[in-house]
């Protein structure tokens, strides 16, 4: 069931729908095209009321999404529907974590999800434009039960990261198989290359979307401009995670010397160049008064019987603040015409200049006092304009602030002193030229248009290009067909749109999956999401390499019950998935729903042993038989017998190429049937 048809609600119904099970929903209003949804059925009410939800159906419901816009309606709805149904999943969109985190300890069988918190990362990414493409953290189940803990300082898990490698003349993997780097620290996902042809798994497709993993051949050799998408893990002790490879390598310091004039001329132009107008005003008040001060000591008379120069200081004072001569001492009563005219003078530029300088320190006072925070000076070059900070941008701005990329913000309201303190931001709405030059759009690396108006964010984007044709756009949106329209009018820009990406995170938890993280390639969202096998599901009892390759999925950490966990287990062990095991996966929408039905890609290529060589220890032959396809000694040592001899079970590509390779170090001689290798 799904509560709330707006944007996300719609996006979430569509996802459903192509799981292949029956969705029902509720909203105060009928859609203007009820059709286009495909749903089973529609109750027009509110989603709190326990008749409405009753109509809906909700004891016969596997799970209930509670995506309205309203989180007080979606945690009031939740409450009702656990009275209904006390088996039923909750998947609520709500933004308060430690609220979230309450309800699911007494509820049971609950989680939340905020979309602005689910897509951030994709942005802050896109916005980039480096070499990480995802990044994600896993943890230990102990840790991910106390992640909300307030007790002592969150212990950090494993961060594993998807990046992408060009391969250059220079780099050290030029000339090696793709099978030779997916050894040790790099588990490779996709190789594009305009010169290698498409991979073996590319000829079996029973998707509704063709697979995205394990397309690639391992015995291709990597070519100059082949383009490498890994997922590699990274120290959890590193404290600079992802900066070693988010920013540019910084050149070293060069050996300080004394500038000469002339560079030293050049840094006080650029000083004051820095210096805003009225700050330029006060300076140069506070130097002319200076002046007039200096001359007076020297210009003004001197008694005789004390010739100090503080005498004459104190006179010129007295008359810069307004004082008269009857403040002086008796030398000034009877000076000269000039030095009269001159202390005249000091009297209207005191006037003058010393309210321009209390004026000044008031403001610096009152700004004091109002604003306890001091932001960073604005960047100049090589920067990421991020245009709107609400609930998204402050979760963009966050991600890109914490990985030190130069950044500045543009808002049109003034954001809190407490929000994001190491953020610049200009204040502005960013729809004329004037307040896009403000934060030097001419020179900046991007623009993530974020604000929560779309229109606005077209207006933006298409004023940056004209202002910076090389600047790289980000553009959020809110609905699906405008972002297809937007694409193909901009196709230099990267269009993502937050209920599409968030949708499909709020169905896979629907179903009973945890999702941990999203991140995008290739223009399709990859979801991070946690299995607890159990047993009848459709990954009870398989092979590893089967759920791998079946479905079209890359295991990320597999941990049996009580055991250790395993990052980036190896295929080839005869892993077979028990009752219990924990299981985190990179996975389509299509291969999550391929994995709900029960749907594998067809096995498609046969492996044919046909003889062994002399002095070849049959022992070993076995072993790696039994490893393999996870079959007892009897049947192992019975398929060498009789040779040349098919094996009986077809196998997946890379699943027959690694029992190749593997039989072949053993002295067995093997050939795989329409896979030239």
């Amino acid at each position: 069931m799904v509560c709330g048809l707006g944007s996300l609600g719609s996006q979430c119904t569509r996802a459903l729908k192509g799981y292949e099970i029956l969705v029902s929903a509720v909203d105060l209003t009928a859609p203007a095209t009820p059709n286009a949804l495909n749903l089973d059925l529609l109750v027009c009410g509110d989603c709190r009321q326990v008749n409405v939800l009753s109509q809906a159906r909700i004891k016969d419901c596997r799970a209930i999404l509670l995506v309205s816009d309203n989180e007080r309606v979606n945690v009031e709805a939740a409450l009702a529907a656990r009275r209904l149904n006390p088996e039923v999943r909750l998947v609520v969109r709500a933004s308060q974590q430690n609220l979230s985190k309450l309800l699911g300890d007494y509820l049971g069988n609950f989680v939340a999800f905020e979309p602005s918190r689910l897509a951030a990362p994709a942005f802050a990414l896109a916005a980039l434009n480096a070499d990480v493409l995802g990044y994600f953290e896993l943890k230990s189940q102990r840790q991910a039960k106390d992640a909300l803990s307030s007790t002592s300082k969150e212990e950090r898990g494993q961060l594993l990261q998807v990046i992408q490698r060009t391969i250059t003349a220079d780099d050290s993997w030029l000339g090696q198989k793709l099978d030779q780097v997916n050894t040790g620290s790099y588990q490779v996902l996709q190789h594009l290359s305009p010169q290698a042809a498409k991979g073996p798994g590319a000829l079996a497709q029973a998707q509704t979307a063709p697979p995205l993993f394990h397309l690639w051949q391992p015995e291709q050799r990597l070519q100059v401009g082949d383009r490498l998408v890994l997922l590699t893990s990274k120290n959890p002790t590193d404290q600079t995670h992802l900066r070693s490879l988010l920013q540019q390598d910084k050149q070293s310091p060069s050996i300080q010397t004394w500038p000469t004039f002339a560079a030293a001329y050049r840094q006080l132009q650029q000083g004051w160049s820095k210096l805003g107008r009225t700050s330029r005003v006060t300076l140069f008040a506070l130097t002319f008064l200076l002046g007039l001060i200096l001359t007076a000591i020297f210009v003004f008379p001197r008694n005789p019987q004390n010739p100090a120069w503080t005498e004459t200081l104190f006179a010129a004072l007295v008359m810069v603040i307004g004082g008269t001569y009857a403040d002086l001492p008796p030398p000034f009563s009877s000076m000269a015409l000039g030095l009269r005219l001159f202390s005249v003078l000091l009297t209207v530029t005191g006037t003058v200049l010393v309210g321009l300088l209390y004026a000044q320190l008031t403001n610096w006072l009152l700004t004091a006092r109002l604003r306890l925070v001091r932001r960073p000076p604005l960047p100049r070059h090589g920067h990421i304009v991020l245009v709107g900070l609400g609930r998204l941008g402050r979760q963009i701005a966050a991600l890109l602030v914490e990985q030190q990329q130069p950044l500045v913000g543009l808002e049109v309201k003034m954001p809190e002193d407490q929000l994001l303190p190491q953020l610049p931001v200009v204040y502005d709405s960013g729809t004329t030229a004037a307040g896009l030059q403000q934060v030097a759009i001419e020179r900046a690396h991007s623009l993530l248009a974020a604000t929560s108006d779309d229109l606005i964010n077209l207006e933006i984007s298409l004023l940056a290009r004209s202002l910076n044709p090389g600047c790289r756009l980000v553009i959020r949106t809110s609905d699906a067909r405008f972002s297809e329209d937007v694409a193909g009018l901009l196709p230099f820009a990267r269009i993502l749109c937050v209920p599409v990406l968030a949708a499909k995170a709020f169905a896979a938890a629907s179903l009973g999956e945890n999702v941990l993280a999203l991140f995008q390639l290739e223009e399709r969202t990859v979801l991070v999401t946690e299995y607890e096998v159990t047993v009848g599901d459709n990954l009870h009892d398989r092979l590893l390499a089967e759920v791998a390759y079946g479905y079209s999925v890359v295991p990320v950490l597999h941990q049996s019950p009580g055991g250790s966990a395993t990052l980036c287990p190896r295929y080839d062990k005869g892993l077979r998935l028990q009752a219990g095991d924990r299981l985190v996966v990179l996975a389509t929408s299509s291969s999550l729903q391929s994995i709900e039905q029960g749907t594998m890609l067809p096995r498609q290529w046969h492996l044919t042993l046909e003889q062994m060589r002399p002095n070849v220890d049959a022992l070993d032959v076995v072993q790696v038989l039994t490893r393999h396809l996870d079959c007892n000694l009897n049947h192992a040592q019975a398929l060498l017998t009789r040779l040349p001899r098919v094996l009986p079970q077809p196998l997946y590509a890379l699943q027959a190429y690694r029992l190749h390779t593997a039989l072949e170090r053993c002295g067995v001689r093997t050939s795989i049937r329409d896979w030239k290798l």
